[in-house]
C-alpha cells in the first residue's frame, strides 16, 4: 500500500493506493488535455474517487516512506506539465510543503 500526496489547484490531496506516484504521474500526464479525471483511492470505509483537475496538479510526492520511518527524506516528483506557473515558484512552493510535512510527521512520530 502505498500513500501519495498529491497538490492540485492548491489544495492537498493524501490517498491510499496500490499504485505508485510514477503511475499517478503518467496517468495524470495522459489526461492532461481534459478538464477532470478520477483518481481511486483506498479508504478504512472503502474506495473512495476523487475528482481533479489534470492541468492545475502541481506536485505528486510518495510519502510511504516517510510514514513507515521519519528519518528518511522525501523525494518529490515533478509534475512535467504546461504550465504558466515560474519553476521558482514550484520549487520554492515544494520546498515548504516538504518542510511542513516533515515537520508534521516528527511530530506524529513523538506521540
Amino acid at each position: 500500500m502505498n500513500y501519495i500526496y498529491i497538490v492540485c489547484d492548491g489544495k492537498e490531496i493524501t490517498i491510499n493506493s496500490n499504485d505508485t506516484a510514477e503511475a499517478f504521474q503518467d496517468f495524470i500526464l495522459k489526461a492532461r488535455y481534459s478538464d477532470i479525471c478520477f483518481i481511486n483511492g483506498i479508504s478504512d470505509s472503502g474506495n473512495r474517487r476523487i475528482m481533479i483537475n489534470p492541468k492545475k496538479v502541481s506536485l505528486i510526492m510518495d510519502v510511504t516512506q516517510e510514514v513507515k520511518r521519519t528519518t528518511k527524506s522525501i523525494r518529490p516528483i515533478k509534475v512535467k506539465s504546461e504550465s504558466n506557473v515560474p519553476e521558482k515558484f514550484i520549487a520554492e512552493f515544494t520546498k515548504i510543503i516538504s518542510e511542513n510535512l516533515e515537520k508534521a510527521l516528527r511530530e506524529v512520530s513523538k506521540s
